[in-house]
């Protein structure tokens, strides 16, 4: 954000980046944006969780943030020479975790726009369908069976299918508010 406004104050219009598609994080030696997951849907590793309204209403998501486990591995990440895409994956899926569990659990305005994105999105919907189904069943695809007996959980039964699609709703939220 504060790098657009900047470009905005020279007259600039444009902010280039790396492209912003998922990647899979198991293969450490192939981090590459230019092998996405999805080019439909955006890397849950760019969301800025520190300032989301369910860390007001998620006291576990709280009590993480505070641990001393959670904040090591976070300055481990930090401390990194290279990323550490696994590390970094880890520690932002445990908290993006928690912290869909929270906006599910309540009702209210917020919890009410989240469902309007996924009803608006259902390319999203597949995406963290396919996302769940690859964590349970190995990210090749082309090696699942023919026959699918093994019906999914309901979508926000599911807790990697609910962290998807609660990080793509806030990644969608940061990148739209970056370009407002």
């Amino acid at each position: 954000g504060e790098l657009a406004r900047w470009v905005r104050s020279l007259g600039g219009s444009t902010v280039g980046t790396l492209p912003l598609y998922p990647i899979f994080v198991d293969d450490p030696g192939d981090p590459s944006p230019y092998l996405p997951v999805s080019r439909l849907a955006l890397n849950e590793l760019y969301v800025e969780v520190s300032g989301l309204p369910e860390l007001a209403v998620s006291d576990e998501a709280r009590e993480l943030l505070e641990s001393s486990g959670f904040r090591k591995r976070i300055e481990d990440a930090r401390q990194s020479v290279l990323v550490d895409y696994q590390l970094v994956s880890r520690v932002s899926d445990e908290l993006l975790g928690t912290l869909a569990s929270a906006i599910c659990a309540q009702t209210s305005d917020r919890r009410g726009d989240f469902d309007r994105f996924i009803n608006e999105h259902p390319h999203i919907v597949q995406y963290a369908r396919f996302r769940s189904m690859a964590a349970r069943r190995g990210r090749r695809w082309i090696d699942w069976p023919a026959e699918d007996n093994d019906a999914p959980p309901a979508l926000l039964d599911d807790p990697i299918a609910r962290r998807q699609l609660y990080a793509q709703w806030i990644a969608d939220e940061q990148l739209g508010a970056v370009q407002g």
